[in-house]
């Protein structure tokens, strides 16, 4: 075996190893492989932590999620990110990052060095603060604009408060050594009427100042990534960002119809229209690369299930019980032959109940990335 094989020989002894590693190009079904994985299990020899940091420092499609309801340390790591799949390769804290306690700032510390696994913290951007606002100055608009020196109508107040809040996020993750910023970009889709994000001027403003605290033109080592209304984005502004992440989701909420579902075509079209909104600022390859899709867990009914329905380019719609849309979007590879970014799930912490925990998760890694063997 070369360097790489060995890699992959040992990193992939944390993932869930299935008969349906493919959708659509079976031939055969293979015997299943059964391994079993427990919440528990924290502790394997030092080579196999070596190995697993050395191959998410490869190029390869990411596995992402948003983790939510992130708890103390217990019996169980279920809550923890210690019980995250260990070839887990980016996750975003949809809530409770702050105020940690010595007990998660070390569950923090062992998937961030043990594993290489790399914590991000998730925040809108509606109003100047969020997400960052000591929360005395929180308790009205007037009193949280006055905090961060925003003044309406005066160009340099406004950025001089931007400024201010774009240092509190870099304080905080760099108190906690996080990892990045994961921004929830949903001017029309977030249910609230927001002075920074619904104006296309003051977001140019915020990213313009943001970039020099995070992300690839930082040089911070930071990550800045974005997620929601891609397409919303100040197309100037594309350069600033390590990963674009479209909320591919089969459904965004509700009750999911029995027949949910979505499928390469819509994947496409999702790449293709963030292609062209930032044409002249990234490359087709350069967005290719940094383009993500993700699925919606949220149920955790179809989170056990791994997601909804999924439709092949060619239209056949997959047998769900082995090709599950999450499945689908770690197999789906961009028609124009360049390498996705990665795939993921929101909240996806919903299946670490899953017998195994995390199966399909575990699962969907090893479809993106086949393991060598």
């Amino acid at each position: 075996m070369n360097r790489m094989r060995n890699i992959w020989a040992l990193a992939i002894a944390s993932i869930f190893m299935t008969a349906f590693t493919a959708c659509s190009d079976w031939t055969e079904v293979e015997p299943e492989q059964k391994t079993e994985y427990g919440n528990t299990e924290t502790n394997r020899p030092e080579s196999y932590y070596r190995a697993l940091r050395e191959y998410k420092k490869s190029k390869h499609s990411l596995s992402f999620g948003w983790f939510s309801e992130w708890g103390e340390p217990g019996l169980s790591t279920t809550s923890m990110l210690a019980g995250l799949p260990d070839s887990m390769d980016m996750v975003s804290l949809w809530n409770n990052s702050n105020n940690l306690s010595a007990g998660k700032r070390a569950d923090l510390r062992e998937v961030q060095k043990k594993k290489g696994t790399r914590v991000l913290i998730c925040t809108f951007i509606q109003h100047i603060g969020k997400g960052f606002t000591p929360e005395e100055f929180d308790t009205d608009a007037a009193t949280r604009e006055a905090f961060w020196g925003w003044v309406d109508g005066d160009e340099e107040a406004i950025k001089a408060s931007m400024d201010k809040y774009a240092r509190a996020i870099q304080d905080t993750i760099m108190k906690y050594d996080y990892d990045g910023l994961d921004i929830d970009f949903e001017p029309n889709a977030d249910g609230f009427a927001g002075k920074l994000d619904e104006n296309s001027t003051y977001v140019g403003w915020f990213l313009d100042i943001l970039k020099d605290y995070l992300g690839p033109q930082s040089k911070s080592g930071k990550l800045l990534v974005i997620d929601g209304e891609l397409w919303k984005i100040p197309n100037h502004t594309a350069p600033y960002f390590d990963y674009f992440i479209a909320q591919a989701y089969s459904v965004s909420g509700g009750t999911p119809s029995p027949t949910a579902g979505t499928g390469e075509s819509n994947m496409e079209s999702r790449l293709r229209q963030i292609v062209t909104h930032y044409d002249g600022y990234l490359t087709e390859e350069e967005v290719t690369n940094r383009f993500m899709v993700t699925e919606n867990m949220e149920s955790a009914m179809d989170a056990l299930n791994g997601g909804y329905f999924w439709t092949t380019r060619d239209g056949v719609r997959q047998d769900k019980a082995k090709c599950p849309s999450l499945v689908g979007m770690a197999r789906w590879q961009p028609a124009n032959g360049y390498l996705k970014g990665g795939f993921g799930g929101y909240r996806f912490s919903n299946e670490a109940v899953n017998k195994p925990s995390y199966k399909w998760m575990r699962t969907a890694i090893q479809a993106a990335n086949p393991a060598v063997n």
